[in-house]
């Protein structure tokens, strides 16, 4: 699903973000096998995965440190499952979806960097075992699962499929944030169109008046004021559905973000502790680091673009 030359040229705001909708299967076209089974296949690997993490931690020695490396990966995968059965339950919010390239690019950059601190010791690891320098039971996994470390088969087997299910879980985390992004920009955009439509009608009654001190007088006031009113329903109308988009987007994300902020707010936390820690090694603290920013960034953005859409809506009243 690569955007063509075309796409690029009309849709350069947004291109990347349907590149990423593309990559999870969220097409324009509703109806298709293909895209029943992409779908089905990314909630399969997303469920396994989170499982897979559930059970290992439920069987884990009882030690903070583990308890905290699992849920840094259980955590951002039930997190980025709500938001892929979001995506997925209504066509409308994808046809709004149309965001500023850079906050894609500054989705992207964020999570794929924890992705690379994450899986970076692991690759290392393989590396230094294949050249002999460290024995098979020092091989780690990006994430930690002692019972699946039995034999060669299955540690590979293990790691490539948590390399998938880290990649999909990114994958979600940065269409679903970048695409929550562009419908409040799209929401602020339609409260902007109310204030231009009543300061283009007052400036043009202004010119009217001016025109009419000069002796020129209205050849039919009942047909200027059937105007009036006309404008007056169109802006009221126009004002209305943008509540009513604005409400459809409140009931669609209210529940996920919750959600979502109370699980960052929970590692947030846990992972400040373990960033200051003397016996952290770099790597485990990039990658903390990348995930306390991240998420930081999430939550700033988050109540940013609520005051942003707030400041809009207000506007609006002003300006009458």
């Amino acid at each position: 699903m690569l955007s063509t030359e075309e796409d690029y040229i009309k849709n350069e705001y947004y291109v990347y973000n349907r590149q990423l909708f593309g990559l999870l299967g969220l097409w324009d076209y509703q109806r298709s096998l293909k895209k029943l089974i992409y779908v089905r296949f990314i909630n399969l690997i997303t469920i396994v995965g989170a499982f897979e993490q559930i059970y290992a931690i439920l069987t884990s020695e009882r030690k903070l440190n583990l308890y905290t490396k699992l849920l840094e990966t259980i955590l951002p995968t039930l997190g980025a499952g709500s938001c892929y059965y979001n995506l997925t339950s209504n066509a409308t919010v994808v046809h709004y979806a149309k965001l500023s390239r850079k906050c894609t690019i500054a989705m992207i950059i964020i999570l794929y960097l924890y992705i690379v601190f994450l899986i970076f010791p692991s690759l290392l690891s393989i590396i230094r075992y294949l050249f002999g320098t460290i024995s098979y039971s020092e091989l780690i996994l990006p994430v930690h699962i002692g019972h699946f470390m039995e034999n060669h088969l299955n540690y590979f087997l293990i790691f490539w499929h948590q390399c998938i299910v880290i990649g999909i879980v990114c994958t979600v985390g940065a269409a679903n944030y970048s695409m929550f992004i562009g419908i409040v920009l799209h929401c602020c955009a339609l409260f902007n169109v109310v204030i231009w439509r009543i300061n283009d009608r007052f400036k043009e009654k202004q010119k009217n008046l001016y025109c009419d001190s000069k002796n020129v007088k209205f050849l039919d006031e009942k047909n200027n004021l059937l105007k009036e009113n006309e404008w007056i329903i169109d802006v009221i109308k126009f004002y209305k559905a943008a509540i009513e988009f604005v409400n459809f987007v409140k009931v669609f994300y209210e529940a996920t973000n919750l959600f979502e902020l109370s699980l960052a707010l929970f590692m947030i936390m846990i992972d400040y502790y373990y960033v200051f820690s003397p016996n952290i090694t770099k790597t485990e603290g990039l990658t903390k680091l990348s995930y306390v920013i991240g998420t930081t960034f999430l939550i700033f953005a988050y109540f940013y673009l609520g005051q942003k859409l707030i400041d809009h809506s207000n506007k609006v009243f002003l300006t009458v």
